[in-house]
Protein backbone atom coordinates (compact mmCIF):
# COMPACT_ATOMS: atom_id res chain seq x y z
CA UNK A 1 0.00 0.00 0.00
CA UNK A 2 1.20 3.39 -0.96
CA UNK A 3 0.70 6.08 1.66
CA UNK A 4 -1.71 8.80 0.60
CA UNK A 5 -0.22 12.21 0.03
CA UNK A 6 -2.56 15.01 1.04
CA UNK A 7 -1.66 17.91 -1.25
CA UNK A 8 -3.93 20.33 0.63
CA UNK A 9 -2.15 19.77 3.97
CA UNK A 10 1.32 19.99 2.39
CA UNK A 11 0.39 23.17 0.49
CA UNK A 12 -1.06 24.74 3.63
CA UNK A 13 2.14 23.92 5.52
CA UNK A 14 4.23 25.43 2.69
CA UNK A 15 2.11 28.59 2.57
CA UNK A 16 2.23 28.99 6.37
CA UNK A 17 5.99 28.48 6.44
CA UNK A 18 6.49 30.94 3.61
CA UNK A 19 4.28 33.54 5.29
CA UNK A 20 6.12 33.15 8.59
CA UNK A 21 9.50 33.53 6.88
CA UNK A 22 8.31 36.55 4.90
CA UNK A 23 6.78 38.07 8.04
CA UNK A 24 10.06 37.70 9.94
CA UNK A 25 11.98 39.22 7.03
CA UNK A 26 9.57 42.15 6.71
CA UNK A 27 9.61 42.74 10.48
CA UNK A 28 13.41 42.64 10.44
CA UNK A 29 13.58 45.11 7.57
CA UNK A 30 11.12 47.47 9.28
CA UNK A 31 13.06 47.22 12.53
CA UNK A 32 16.37 47.88 10.79
CA UNK A 33 14.88 50.84 8.89
CA UNK A 34 13.37 52.30 12.09
CA UNK A 35 16.69 51.88 13.91
CA UNK A 36 18.60 53.53 11.05
CA UNK A 37 16.16 56.45 10.81
CA UNK A 38 16.12 56.97 14.59
CA UNK A 39 19.90 56.79 14.72
CA UNK A 40 20.19 59.17 11.77
CA UNK A 41 17.74 61.64 13.33
CA UNK A 42 19.49 61.50 16.68
CA UNK A 43 22.91 61.95 15.14
CA UNK A 44 21.95 64.80 12.85
CA UNK A 45 19.57 66.79 15.06
CA UNK A 46 22.61 68.48 16.48
CA UNK A 47 21.03 71.80 17.30
CA UNK A 48 22.26 73.28 14.02
CA UNK A 49 19.03 74.44 12.38
CA UNK A 50 20.93 77.04 10.32
CA UNK A 51 23.03 74.29 8.68
CA UNK A 52 19.94 72.23 7.85
CA UNK A 53 18.06 75.29 6.54
CA UNK A 54 21.00 76.14 4.26
CA UNK A 55 20.75 72.67 2.69
CA UNK A 56 17.03 73.15 1.90
CA UNK A 57 16.98 76.59 0.23
CA UNK A 58 18.81 79.92 0.33
CA UNK A 59 16.62 82.20 2.42
CA UNK A 60 16.87 84.73 5.21
CA UNK A 61 15.04 84.10 8.47
CA UNK A 62 12.28 86.75 8.74
CA UNK A 63 12.82 89.62 11.16
CA UNK A 64 11.42 88.75 14.60
CA UNK A 65 12.00 84.98 14.12
CA UNK A 66 14.73 82.59 15.19
CA UNK A 67 15.60 79.11 14.00
CA UNK A 68 14.92 76.62 16.76
CA UNK A 69 15.04 73.17 15.21
CA UNK A 70 16.74 71.38 12.35
CA UNK A 71 16.04 67.81 11.35
CA UNK A 72 18.12 65.89 8.82
CA UNK A 73 16.75 62.45 7.93
CA UNK A 74 17.38 60.22 4.94
CA UNK A 75 15.11 61.91 2.40
CA UNK A 76 13.75 64.83 4.43
CA UNK A 77 15.24 67.93 5.98
CA UNK A 78 13.26 70.38 8.09
CA UNK A 79 13.99 73.77 9.60
CA UNK A 80 11.63 75.35 12.11
CA UNK A 81 11.50 79.04 13.01
CA UNK A 82 9.45 80.63 15.77
CA UNK A 83 8.52 84.22 16.52
CA UNK A 84 10.63 85.81 19.22
CA UNK A 85 7.64 87.82 20.51
CA UNK A 86 5.72 85.42 22.75
CA UNK A 87 2.71 87.78 22.67
CA UNK A 88 2.39 87.03 18.92
CA UNK A 89 3.26 83.33 18.60
CA UNK A 90 3.87 82.02 15.11
CA UNK A 91 5.80 79.10 13.63
CA UNK A 92 7.26 78.68 10.13
CA UNK A 93 8.42 75.26 8.95
CA UNK A 94 10.45 74.73 5.79
CA UNK A 95 10.81 71.12 4.69
CA UNK A 96 12.92 69.78 1.85
CA UNK A 97 12.35 66.44 0.13
CA UNK A 98 15.06 64.64 -1.84
CA UNK A 99 12.58 63.65 -4.52
CA UNK A 100 10.91 65.84 -7.10
CA UNK A 101 7.17 65.95 -6.51
CA UNK A 102 4.78 67.78 -8.84
CA UNK A 103 3.75 71.09 -7.26
CA UNK A 104 0.07 70.06 -7.16
CA UNK A 105 0.95 66.81 -5.37
CA UNK A 106 3.17 68.63 -2.87
CA UNK A 107 0.44 71.18 -2.15
CA UNK A 108 -2.17 68.41 -1.80
CA UNK A 109 0.04 66.54 0.68
CA UNK A 110 0.26 69.69 2.82
CA UNK A 111 -3.54 70.01 2.83
CA UNK A 112 -3.93 66.29 3.64
CA UNK A 113 -1.56 66.59 6.60
CA UNK A 114 -3.47 69.62 7.88
CA UNK A 115 -6.74 67.69 7.63
CA UNK A 116 -5.28 64.94 9.83
CA UNK A 117 -4.80 67.48 12.62
CA UNK A 118 -7.90 69.53 11.96
CA UNK A 119 -11.32 68.11 11.27
CA UNK A 120 -12.74 71.58 10.53
CA UNK A 121 -10.26 72.94 8.00
CA UNK A 122 -11.67 75.89 6.05
CA UNK A 123 -9.98 77.28 2.92
CA UNK A 124 -9.54 81.05 3.05
CA UNK A 125 -8.22 81.50 -0.49
CA UNK A 126 -4.81 81.80 -2.08
CA UNK A 127 -2.15 84.48 -1.87
CA UNK A 128 -0.15 85.02 -5.04
CA UNK A 129 3.32 86.36 -4.44
CA UNK A 130 6.05 87.17 -6.95
CA UNK A 131 9.58 86.98 -5.55
CA UNK A 132 12.84 86.93 -7.50
CA UNK A 133 10.95 86.44 -10.75
CA UNK A 134 9.05 83.39 -9.49
CA UNK A 135 5.34 83.17 -8.78
CA UNK A 136 4.39 81.51 -5.49
CA UNK A 137 0.90 80.33 -4.63
CA UNK A 138 0.28 80.15 -0.91
CA UNK A 139 -2.88 78.44 0.26
CA UNK A 140 -4.57 79.94 3.34
CA UNK A 141 -6.65 77.94 5.80
CA UNK A 142 -8.39 78.35 9.09
CA UNK A 143 -8.77 75.52 11.57
CA UNK A 144 -11.42 75.73 14.26
CA UNK A 145 -10.89 73.44 17.23
CA UNK A 146 -7.22 72.71 16.56
CA UNK A 147 -5.68 70.16 18.92
CA UNK A 148 -9.00 69.54 20.65
CA UNK A 149 -9.43 73.15 21.80
CA UNK A 150 -11.77 75.98 20.85
CA UNK A 151 -8.85 77.91 19.35
CA UNK A 152 -8.78 78.96 15.73
CA UNK A 153 -5.44 78.54 13.98
CA UNK A 154 -4.54 80.20 10.68
CA UNK A 155 -2.28 78.38 8.20
CA UNK A 156 -0.51 79.40 5.02
CA UNK A 157 1.29 76.78 2.96
CA UNK A 158 2.87 76.21 -0.42
CA UNK A 159 5.72 74.53 -2.25
CA UNK A 160 8.63 75.45 -4.51
CA UNK A 161 12.00 74.17 -5.69
CA UNK A 162 15.07 75.21 -3.72
CA UNK A 163 18.40 73.48 -3.22
CA UNK A 164 16.29 70.36 -2.72
CA UNK A 165 13.92 69.26 -5.51
CA UNK A 166 10.74 69.78 -3.49
CA UNK A 167 10.46 72.36 -0.71
CA UNK A 168 7.27 72.91 1.27
CA UNK A 169 6.64 75.83 3.56
CA UNK A 170 4.01 76.03 6.28
CA UNK A 171 3.29 78.89 8.65
CA UNK A 172 0.75 78.77 11.44
CA UNK A 173 -0.39 80.91 14.34
CA UNK A 174 -3.44 81.57 16.50
CA UNK A 175 -5.92 83.67 14.57
CA UNK A 176 -5.39 86.65 16.89
CA UNK A 177 -1.67 86.86 16.06
CA UNK A 178 -1.79 85.82 12.39
CA UNK A 179 0.18 87.77 9.80
CA UNK A 180 1.24 86.73 6.31
CA UNK A 181 4.15 89.18 6.38
CA UNK A 182 6.81 86.77 7.80
CA UNK A 183 6.18 83.96 5.30
CA UNK A 184 6.09 86.51 2.45
CA UNK A 185 9.37 88.03 3.70
CA UNK A 186 10.97 84.58 3.77
CA UNK A 187 9.88 83.84 0.19
CA UNK A 188 11.03 87.27 -1.02
CA UNK A 189 14.46 86.58 0.51
CA UNK A 190 15.01 83.43 -1.60
CA UNK A 191 18.13 83.67 -3.72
Amino acid sequence: MTPKFDMKIELNRFVKTTLVVLGVLVAGCIGAFAFFVARSAHAKDSGEPERVAAQIANFTVPKGFRETFGLDLLFVKQSTMVATDSAKPMTIMVQGLSIMAPKDAADESIVASLKVNCSKLHPLGDDLLTANGALFTLHRFSCVGAAGTDNTIEYEAGSFTGKMPTVTILAFAPQASWSSAPIHALLRSLH
